[in-house]
């Protein structure tokens, strides 16, 4: 370490609050940019700082100087930084285009009332009474047939409900 370093480490040690406010003055900036090429955001990176420092004031008493002071400063705003990353998992920026490329995983709420509505408008078309000329749009009536007249194809239920399921032929 070196000597100015530790001369300054054995004041703060003492309770010298001008040679506290020293080395913040000193080593803010670097740790500061320093998280902030990790974080990737300013907001974040200031929040790690402070919490480097706090980090910093706990520790300094056991600071043996087997390392240069700034390289056991970057040591704890590393560590602060992965401990972060571990607990908060902070989303990332995306743009709009990055998660319109994305497919989504459940139908979103316009989809599901289209759904529901074509759902509806299926069952009432289903569930209306088949009269003479009445016919299912799709499904059309066709003449002759092994039945002798004219045979009508309806529907007697599409869903998912009981008996809903099945076509049928009727004469």
């Amino acid at each position: 370490m070196e000597s100015g370093d530790q001369l300054l480490v054995e004041t703060i040690r003492r309770g010298d609050e001008d040679a506290a406010a020293q080395l913040i003055h000193l080593y803010y900036q670097r740790i500061y940019a320093f998280l902030r090429r990790l974080s990737n955001n300013d907001a974040d990176a200031a929040d790690l700082t402070q919490l480097t420092f706090t980090r910093l004031w706990q520790a300094l008493p056991g600071f043996a100087g087997r390392s240069s002071l700034s390289s056991w400063m970057h040591g704890i705003a590393y560590h602060i930084y992965v401990d972060w990353r571990r607990a908060e998992r902070p989303s990332e920026p995306r743009s709009e285009d990055w998660w319109a490329c994305r497919p989504a995983v459940e139908a979103g709420p316009d989809e599901i009332l289209a759904r529901n509505d074509f759902s509806a408008r299926l069952y009432t078309l289903v569930d209306a009474p088949m009269s003479e000329g009445h016919s299912f749009p799709g499904f059309h009536g066709f003449g002759g047939g092994s039945s002798g007249g004219g045979g009508h194809v309806g529907i007697r239920g599409v869903g998912l409900g009981a008996g809903r399921c099945s076509l049928g032929v009727q004469g």
